[in-house]
């Protein structure tokens, strides 16, 4: 004798057509004692009709046409918003070049160390009364430095970044359309 939770589960199986032929007869035998039971098969199996009978087909196109309906985020209709961060980054690669260019080669380190201490010095000196603090950024520089010179290009690459970041969130953003707004065509 099987329990409820088995039965409803073979029933379940057979609305499905995936109760095993040895289980079938089993499970017809216990429909034609608990005609309750049989009442629920037949209508799980009005519902599976009626359910395939509403089921909508899903183009292939159905993600392009929702991302084509889609407004653009405001970020998105800025054409101009990686002009700047580009600009500015040809800028100091074209200084850079023509700083190491007209070094000899094997002075290119030395102007790229006379770069880094010229920084690391108008870093220190700018800070005026805090000294004791800018004390321990230049160790810090300075112990960067003496691990790899990598490290300072890190540094120097992540606070442009940030330097970016901050100047893209300064921007004023750029007003959405009102039909846009209202989710109107």
């Amino acid at each position: 004798m099987m329990d409820d939770q088995t039965l409803h589960e073979q029933i379940d199986l057979d609305v499905d057509g995936a109760l095993s032929p040895a289980v079938q007869p089993t499970v017809e035998a216990m429909l034609a004692r608990h005609p309750e039971l049989d009442k629920e098969r037949r209508e799980l199996i009005a519902l599976h009709r009626l359910l395939e009978s509403d089921r909508i087909e899903v183009s292939s196109q159905f993600t392009e046409q929702v991302m084509a309906d889609l407004p653009a985020a405001s970020w998105e209709s800025r054409k101009i918003a990686l002009a700047v961060p580009i600009a500015v980054l040809a800028f100091f690669g074209v200084a850079a070049s023509v700083l190491l260019a007209g070094a000899e080669i094997g002075a290119g380190l030395g102007t790229a160390l006379a770069l880094f201490d010229f920084f690391e010095t108008a870093a220190l000196a700018s800070a005026g009364l805090l000294t004791a603090s800018w004390q321990g950024a230049g160790l810090t520089l300075a112990a960067l430095w003496a691990e790899s010179p990598v490290n300072v290009v890190m540094l120097v690459v992540f606070v442009v970044c940030l330097d970016l970041l901050v100047l893209s969130m300064l921007r004023r953003p750029v007003p959405i359309p009102a039909d846009a707004a209202n989710g109107q065509d």
